[in-house]
């Protein structure tokens, strides 16, 4: 039973390389532990069980969290693709009061300025400099 485990970590493992959609990666891990099992001579049906509770277990606790942490380095690639384009102030921008919004293609975000920039107030035409954090800072044109 062993030569099947290992056989199906291998064909998991391979899908999960290939499509690296965060899916195959559970039952890859899974497999892991009916092989671990089985070469601690448990009976077959202990073996299979703990494997799909595994798979289940680590599917509906982890895969969220591990989407979020591998696919945020497309939000910001996202952002950044707002960079070097202008913006209408809509809500003052004020560093110390943590406070500012702009509009850029009919969608409002919410920004910041360099530090030691005074306020830009509302109506003022901004060009986004950089992304930091989930803001953008901007600089009156």
């Amino acid at each position: 039973m062993t030569y099947f485990w290992l056989f199906a970590i291998v064909v998991c493992a391979a899908i999960e390389i290939i499509t690296l959609g965060l899916t195959f990666i559970w039952p890859t891990i899974g497999c892991i532990v009916g092989a671990v099992l089985s070469l601690l001579e448990y009976p077959v049906w202990i073996q299979a069980v703990a494997a799909v509770l595994t798979t289940l277990i680590l599917f509906f606790l982890l895969r969220s969290l591990a989407v979020r942490v591998f696919n945020h380095d497309k939000r910001r690639r996202k952002a950044e693709n707002y960079l070097g384009r202008t913006g209408i102030v809509v809500a003052e921008v004020d560093n110390t009061a943590g406070a500012g919004e702009i509009t850029m293609d009919g969608r409002t975000f919410a920004v910041s300025a360099p530090p030691h920039t005074g306020v830009i107030p509302v109506g003022r035409v901004v060009k986004v400099m950089e992304v930091s954090d989930k803001r953008f800072v901007v600089k009156e044109r």
